[in-house]
């Protein structure tokens, strides 16, 4: 066995525990620097490719060529929760080892799907993506099915009245106009706690895909999808809380649950 000193002890533990800082939870958080995120993006997708518990198929991923760019001038065009930026899929999806159909799959992605796109090509066709919370590398897939916020546009015909929904502890109740315009109440329930609030704002629409976006950004903004019997749904990862289409007079949607509190 190895007789260390002291100080060399300290360092090694320094060392490793520098180490796994960066590799594990500071994946998805480095990657978030406004400046130098891009460079710890590129050492992620870098690592990833030795990683032991990597999928075999991954690796044979081809990486966009130099360090990889997002695909906007800024990411304001991202949607963000608690400091994870993505956009959705407005389809499902196949994803490609490199950016050409004729190339061999690596997985495919539902509708409403969250990924973090970080380059596209220069003729504006394929991009290339990752998962937006643990920033492995995905694949290639066709940009126009990349719901980025400059892509909506206002809904001016909205064919659906009222509808209500959970996610958690959180409900919501929205009354929205033939044009596109929406009030809405939610109320959350949870640890002993009872909040409640009413906002307003605008439907936006990109290839079937809602954005309520919120006249107060306190407010959350709700990403839903429209589904071919009419309807709404929502994105891919809350797919099991239902959205319940109504009528006015039907009443509040109440919140029975008393677990955790969440949004």
């Amino acid at each position: 066995m190895l007789n260390l000193s002291k100080k060399t002890k300290r360092v090694v533990l320094v060392l490793l525990f520098l180490f796994v800082i960066v590799l594990i939870p500071g994946r998805f958080v480095l990657p978030q620097m406004p400046v130098a995120g891009p460079y710890f993006t590129s050492f992620y997708q870098y690592m990833d490719g030795f990683s032991v518990w990597s999928a075999g198929r991954s690796r044979d991923i081809y990486y966009p060529e130099g360090k990889p760019e997002y695909p906007k001038a800024t990411v304001n065009a991202f949607f963000e929760e608690r400091d994870v930026q993505f956009v959705l899929l407005t389809s499902d999806v196949t994803v490609y080892v490199s950016p050409t159909e004729n190339a061999r799959e690596v997985t495919s992605l539902m509708a409403g799907t969250r990924v973090r796109p970080t380059y596209t090509g220069s003729n504006g066709q394929w991009s290339f993506v990752l998962d937006p919370l643990t920033l492995k590398p995905l694949g290639w897939c066709l940009d126009v099915y990349l719901g980025y916020k400059d892509r909506f546009e206002p809904v001016s015909d909205w064919g659906l009245s009222d509808f209500g929904m959970c996610i958690g502890e959180y409900c919501a109740e929205f009354h929205v106009s033939s044009q596109g315009l929406f009030d809405m109440s939610w109320e959350a329930i949870g640890q002993g706690l009872q909040l409640s609030g009413t906002g307003n704002g605008r439907l936006y629409e990109y290839n079937g895909l809602i954005w309520l976006k919120q006249a107060n950004s306190a407010n959350l903004d709700e990403l839903m999808l429209r589904t071919p019997e009419g309807g709404l749904k929502h994105e891919f990862r809350r797919q099991k809380e239902p959205i319940r289409l109504s009528k006015k007079e039907d009443g509040v949607l109440r919140n029975t649950k008393k677990s955790v509190f969440s949004f």
